[in-house]
């Protein structure tokens, strides 16, 4: 695998996790303090992370409460899938890998209360509405976009 040791070059680090329900693709956002919308990342601590994708996991746990045995990470040749977004100054902010839901049985959401208003599921389309009504930077859309194709290649 392509494991990635965290640099100074991306920040943050987070799981783009999706579900097939009810004939339809869903993802989960997170609901931060001022009512914007994201998908769960946070910081990379390099005392604790030894790859990105270990970061990025213990951000998913944090924010939702699932663990590695809930979601697989998708990979193509051996090679981890991940989509890099970039800040409106063109700087790197967010590595994000792309993750497939493969818990059996439904799964209440844990989260720092103080940290977040909200976990849940999101169809395409309520993203595109949180996108239309400002809750959703325009480039978060656009990697999910990419998160979307890369996960329909997976089927």
């Amino acid at each position: 695998m392509n494991e990635i040791t965290p640099s100074s070059r991306f920040p943050c680090a987070g799981i783009i996790v999706i579900r097939e329900h009810a004939h339809a693709l869903q993802t989960i956002m997170v609901e931060g303090e001022h009512g914007h919308y994201s998908f769960p990342k946070g910081k990379i601590e390099k005392k604790k992370d030894g790859t990105y994708l270990d970061g990025a996991f213990r951000e998913l746990n944090e924010e939702t409460g699932l663990c590695r045995e809930d979601v697989q990470i998708l990979t193509k040749d051996n090679e981890y899938h991940f989509i890099e977004e970039l800040s409106a100054k063109n700087n790197p902010s967010v590595l994000y890998f792309i993750g497939k839901y493969v818990k059996e049985t439904k799964h209440k959401f844990t989260y720092d209360e103080e940290e977040l208003n909200s976990v849940d599921w999101f169809t395409y389309r309520d993203v595109l509405k949180k996108c239309n009504n400002g809750l959703l930077k325009t480039s978060r859309k656009d990697v999910l976009d990419k998160a979307v194709d890369i996960y329909n290649l997976h089927k």
